[in-house]
């Protein structure tokens, strides 16, 4: 983490997500923010490694706390599935391997852009039972089926997608939000959870958090994104030096806009 203090392009992403992020903070405070971030960046990009290949024994005693578990409960309870949406903050890939232990768990898959690394990702990430669709037509009628067996289907809920979104605030900006969750919910009355795997300081593993979801059950799909982004924004609230701050969040914005991340 200390490495990444050193300058170059993550460092500048940062500085300008935290700007647009926390107008308000002093510079002193900012910096010890961006500080925070980079440290906290080189772990997530250390643990995915273990993620990916410890056995369950060593996994599953990492979690030392869950919150809000009568969220994820309750959701099941009612019987219309559980659409979980989990920003990228903390160890996500740690929360993806325990959610099979709530439901049947299927979650949407980006192949990563290294190709070297598809198959070790496919295989960590299925070893707990997960299963992984395509971000496809076929991968989206998988999720609806699963929705429909009152199963768990995870997203990733905060990227800029090139298709099928609509531009809605999140922290203070506009920024292109995904429908999938929305469209999601109108078709099968799915109930909505957040969920975040958050760090405990000095290597003491991870609380798990499962927050009240956001109502996506409304026509208007900018209003549901909205909606969306102010539950990412709760989920950030919890470790904002965890959240990746590292992501152009804000890229493509609309054309009214000027390029946050364009050099000067």
């Amino acid at each position: 983490g200390h490495l990444l203090m050193l300058g170059g392009e993550i460092k500048r992403i940062t500085q300008l997500n935290l700007h647009q992020a926390y107008p308000d903070l002093s510079p002193r405070q900012r910096h010890a923010l961006l500080k925070a971030v980079l440290i906290e960046t080189g772990k997530t990009a250390t643990e995915m490694g273990i993620m990916w290949t410890w056995p369950a024994q060593q996994l599953q005693p990492l979690i030392r706390q869950v919150h809000g578990e009568v969220h994820m409960r309750s959701a099941l309870a009612r019987g219309k599935g559980v659409l979980l949406l989990a920003p990228h903050i903390g160890n996500w890939e740690l929360l993806g391997w325990c959610l099979p232990q709530y439901a049947p768990t299927t979650s949407m898959y980006e192949p990563p852009y290294f190709p070297g690394i598809e198959t070790f990702m496919r295989q960590g990430r299925e070893r707990s039972g997960a299963r992984l669709v395509p971000t496809n037509g076929r991968g989206v009628k998988a999720l609806l089926d699963a929705l429909r067996r009152n199963e768990l289907v995870g997203l990733l809920p905060d990227q800029a997608p090139d298709t099928g979104y609509v531009f809605a605030d999140f922290m203070g900006r506009p920024a292109r939000t995904m429908t999938l969750a929305h469209k999601l919910v109108q078709k099968t009355d799915a109930t909505v959870v957040m969920g975040a795997m958050i760090r405990r300081p000095r290597g003491e593993g991870y609380d798990l958090h499962f927050l009240p979801g956001p109502d996506l059950q409304v026509a208007d799909p900018v209003l549901a994104a909205a909606r969306l982004n102010r539950a990412v924004q709760d989920c950030v609230a919890l470790a904002p030096a965890q959240y990746q701050w590292t992501y152009k969040r804000w890229r493509k914005g609309p054309k009214t806009l000027s390029d946050l991340y364009k050099k000067a």
